[in-house]
């Protein structure tokens, strides 16, 4: 058993060894109990590193308490249970964990497998294994993982779960019992007999960095989108046949010169109240949205916008159509494209 908790840097090393020339044989369990353990820096994870430098450790029984952000690395392990309470932020991926086959996460224990930056930005996560790895989610928290849709089947609990899909999928992914976000990579082309037929259970939409998106939402018909959250967005993009009043969200601004063109799925945009939200309710950071257009079936416009800006450092949005982007630290959507607008609530 190992207790670990409290503050830690970015560079620091835990090592784990049995310290004999002639290491113990595998198969050793490592009971981990980890409370609070996190970083002096800043970053998805900045706690350090628990290691296994001999390689004699086979099974992990993760227990935590608090809020913890740290690196597990092993070359050996190949079963990792996380349970407790609290949230783990720890990378889980082919680098880290190579010989993982086997993952389960239970309890009350929210977990982050570190593929998702809060800026919107992808890196690998648990769908680096493939089909190597078999996923088992029973936690009332929150997951966000990466999950290879074509090698991996996922359910998720009860829990408000943000999945990243890094393949079209030929396995079921299902959203489960909360609020969950299906989140897209604009580099990967989903198609209706496969991600259509196999991902349900989703109620948002996320876009990310990395590139032009050109989304048919009706190919995700086993699921029903009443939210658009935009993460991050580098390159202008469409999507379309989004549903009816679904909102949009700028979790995050977008590049300059970006624009983020909606087309919603029915036809009655003169009478649709749509609204879009800059920055979550806890934001401090101006956001900047280059533009955005909204419109109907028929490429009319939308009757009614209500604009939501939250930036706890500011009371004021900078107005639509402004020449430059949050130059006083403000939110701003510097484009505003809406051909029908009657009614404009901010």
């Amino acid at each position: 058993t190992l207790n670990v908790g409290g503050t830690t840097t970015t560079a620091a090393v835990l090592g784990i060894t049995d310290n004999l020339l002639s290491h113990a044989a595998t198969g050793t369990t490592l009971a981990l109990n980890t409370t609070s353990l996190v970083g002096a820096g800043s970053g998805v994870v900045s706690a350090g590193t628990i290691a296994d430098e001999n390689g004699t450790i086979e099974v992990v029984n993760l227990t935590n308490t608090g809020v913890s952000s740290f690196t597990l690395s092993s070359a050996e392990v190949g079963t990792l249970a996380i349970g407790g309470a609290g949230s783990v932020t720890m990378p889980v991926n082919t680098t880290s964990l190579a010989g993982l086959t086997s993952l389960s996460i239970g309890g009350a224990v929210s977990f982050n497998d570190g593929s998702l930056s809060s800026t919107g930005t992808l890196t690998n996560g648990l769908g680096s294994f493939g089909s190597a790895l078999t996923i088992s989610n029973t936690t009332s928290g929150n997951v966000t993982a990466s999950i290879n849709g074509s090698k991996q089947a996922y359910t998720g609990g009860a829990g408000n779960d943000t999945i990243v899909l890094t393949a079209d999928a030929t396995k079921a992914i299902v959203g489960g019992a909360g609020t969950d976000e299906l989140v897209l990579n604009s580099a990967v082309t989903y198609t209706a007999v496969n991600t259509g037929r196999n991902v349900s259970g989703f109620e948002t939409l996320g876009l990310v960095t990395g590139g032009a998106y050109a989304l048919d939402v009706a190919q995700l018909f086993s699921n029903t989108f009443t939210t658009l959250n935009v993460r991050g967005l580098d390159t202008s993009s469409t999507v379309s046949n989004l549903a009816q009043n679904a909102s949009i969200n700028f979790q995050n601004g977008t590049s300059s010169g970006t624009v983020l063109t909606v087309n919603y799925a029915d036809k009655s945009g003169a009478t649709d109240n749509v609204t879009v939200t800059i920055g979550s309710a806890t934001n401090t950071e101006a956001k900047a949205v280059a533009g955005l257009q909204v419109q109907d079936a028929n490429y009319a416009g939308i009757g009614t916008l209500n604009i939501v800006s939250n930036n706890l450092t500011q009371s004021s949005l900078t107005a639509v159509g402004a020449t430059s982007n949050n130059t006083a630290g403000q939110n701003a959507i510097t484009t505003l494209s809406d051909v029908g607008l009657t009614n404009l609530n901010v």
